[in-house]
């Protein structure tokens, strides 16, 4: 208002400052006096709610078996089979002998322990640590497989073809989950099934083909009975102490020096912990060939110092060691 009235006293005519100025105050004061209007938010969600949409497509036709909500991580505890050139080329072959339409091969090759899981954000560090913990007193154990299986999700979404973990194998992983159970318990989340069935996934089918694909397990069994050896080995589940990881600490060093292949960190990793096995075995350490050492003999004035005095040679007697002695005093 103030301003407008100032505007008006640069003006020359007297006449049009008054008109110009009764017309600056009429629309200041219609501004005043409209309001706009107060908007409807009803409609407005109080929290706002990301709204996830997922398309099956755009993952090769598999479904989501829980809806995604924000802030919930999801995660599982498994043992990974690190040959996985070997299973991806047995892979390859078995989906060779199949007469259903869109089979995948599986991403990974693991083991599972745990069902999917869903945590919190501030629970994993906590539900990580406790993990260790449980974990850190297993005994070393083989891997082995003994035959193929064929399995369906719960939802009955998806079909797999793997092989079955053999029956010694099968008696270590269970008290393993018997661990990791009463971690489950201590975060409230769901325990793994009553009777397991352990088993390496290999190929995936969308939906429920159980039923189809077992009228051909006899002839997919006899092909792993083929390459069960050769192809599909067993592997060692071992635990490495800091103790031990420190003792052995040079010669992890040296092995990856002079023997490891240096093309490929994880045959690299390979060659140093076939390497640390061998070494460490306590049988195969004694038939190891030591080499004879080549000893150098010493100098003729080394062995002069380090020959004894010759009793008999005159001065050397503790009998003239003592005159000498008396006549100094």
């Amino acid at each position: 208002m103030s301003g407008l009235i100032n505007i008006c006293a640069y003006g020359n005519d007297s006449e049009s400052e008054t008109d110009e100025c009764e017309i600056s105050a009429l629309t200041v004061t219609e501004l005043k006096r409209s309001r706009l209007p107060v908007p409807n938010l009803t409609h407005v969600p109080a929290v706002i709610t990301d709204q996830h949409f997922d398309d099956p497509q755009l993952h090769r036709g598999r479904k989501r078996t829980f809806p995604h909500m924000r802030g919930n991580w999801t995660t599982f505890v498994y043992v990974k089979y690190p040959d996985k050139e070997s299973l991806l080329l047995f892979a390859n072959k078995l989906k060779t002998l199949l007469d259903v339409k869109d089979s995948h091969i599986c991403d990974d090759f693991h083991l599972s322990l745990t069902k999917t899981l869903v945590l919190s954000y501030h629970t994993i560090t906590p539900f990580t640590q406790s993990l260790k913990e449980t974990l850190s007193d297993i005994e070393s154990f083989y891997l082995g497989f003994n035959s193929i299986e064929i399995f369906c999700n719960e939802e009955r979404t998806r079909t797999f073809i793997a092989i079955k973990a053999d029956y010694f194998s099968n008696k270590s992983l269970s008290g393993i989950v018997r661990k990791i159970d009463s971690v489950l318990e201590e975060f409230r989340l769901e325990k793994f099934y009553d009777d397991p069935s352990f088993h390496v996934s290999l190929l995936w089918i969308n939906g429920d083909q159980k039923e189809k694909l077992e009228a051909i397990l006899e002839k997919l069994n006899n092909v792993f009975s083929q390459e069960v050896g050769k192809i599909i080995k067993s592997i060692v589940i071992n635990k490495l102490s800091e103790e031990a990881a420190e003792a052995r600490n040079k010669h992890f060093r040296l092995y990856r020096q002079e023997f490891a292949r240096k093309f490929s960190r994880e045959n690299c990793n390979r060659d140093i912990f076939n390497r640390l096995l061998l070494t460490s075995d306590l049988l195969l350490s004694s038939m190891r060939s030591v080499k004879s050492r080549k000893l150098n003999s010493f100098l003729p004035e080394t062995i002069a110092l380090l020959m004894p005095a010759n009793p008999n040679e005159p001065g050397n007697s503790s009998e003239s060691e003592d005159e000498h002695l008396s006549e100094k005093i």
